[in-house]
């Protein structure tokens, strides 16, 4: 019943108003609301800076004007289960985010909208984008989230693929000791030195010799973040042991090592999360394409390019 009402209330109001030239030119309907050819052409023509402001909404690669309709769909198709389901955009919500960006970019008003201007890009156009994109942002992470899984271990193959570079590494929980600037190497031997590090730990009173040690724990470093001559000291100990005296620049360190697991490197630490971002956007494509397949039937969309 939707459909039709939409369907005659097009066909009446284009045969009782338009002309059959400005019917050519029609190229996209989305329940009550038109789009020209030359809109649509206009809008390709900008197409550039239009995907580098919201780049979700209009892939940058998507830049055909079949491909641009079907943005356009999708984002109604959105716009409109998202207020089904209780998420509205007002414009308070979207004059936020605004100046959330223009805060966090450093820019006033003015300097936006001279931004914008350089770009060919309207103060409405780029707020109509925003709200696009928060929209986007809403749907993927309430709707199509909890439907794509993604394993850790699926997001470090995706960083290994991409990064060529391991995303694994070994880890320690160790204490590192530097010793007295007037420590000498050979005053004692290293069992000795053992067994006053330990007293250290256990609380006991040490040797005066070893007056002005310092200590500091680190717990889950990863290997690829080590010094090199630590790590070299920590790869000939088992957990409990404690290392030979060894020289960083002028300073003698002994190196107690606690405990030795697999972890992951540094690198992929700082950047799992991107990794996560990227391979959702990969994984969800399928199921974002099969929901609005869905969804679509209930509203009246036409495409004539």
């Amino acid at each position: 019943m939707k459909k039709f009402f939409y369907l005659s209330f097009f066909f009446s109001s284009a045969f009782s108003f338009a002309t059959p030239e400005f019917l050519d030119k029609i190229a996209l309907v989305t329940n009550d609301k038109v789009m020209t050819h030359r809109e649509l052409s206009d809008l390709r023509k900008n197409y550039r800076s239009i995907s580098e402001l919201a780049p979700l909404v209009f892939q940058e690669s998507k830049n055909s004007l079949k491909d641009i309709s079907d943005s356009i769909v999708r984002s109604f198709i959105i716009e409109k289960e998202l207020a089904e389901l209780g998420y509205n955009f007002s414009d308070d919500v979207i004059n936020e985010r605004i100046n959330s960006i223009k805060a966090a970019q450093g820019i006033s008003q003015d300097q936006l909208i001279e931004f914008l201007q350089k770009k060919n890009i309207t103060f409405e156009t780029y707020f109509d984008l925003i709200k696009k994109s928060l929209q986007y942002s809403q749907f993927s992470h309430k709707v199509i989230g909890p439907i794509v899984a993604i394993t850790d271990q699926e997001i470090k193959d995706y960083f290994v693929s991409k990064a060529h570079q391991s995303a694994s590494s070994t880890q320690y929980d160790l204490v590192l000791i530097a010793l007295p600037n007037n420590y000498k190497k050979d005053a004692h031997e290293q069992a000795w030195l053992k067994e006053q590090i330990n007293n250290i730990s256990d609380g006991k009173p040490m040797d005066k010799s070893l007056k002005g040690i310092g200590s500091t724990p680190l717990s889950g470093v990863s290997s690829d973040s080590l010094n090199p001559s630590i790590k070299d000291a920590i790869n000939k100990l088992t957990p409990g042991e404690i290392s030979a005296p060894f020289k960083i620049k002028s300073q003698w360190q002994v190196v107690l090592l606690k405990n030795r697991f697999d972890g992951e490197t540094v690198v992929f630490k700082n950047n799992k999360e991107q990794v996560r971002q990227e391979l959702f956007l990969i994984k969800s494509q399928g199921v974002i394409e099969k929901w609005l397949d869905a969804k679509r039937s209930n509203y009246f969309v036409q495409v004539s390019l």
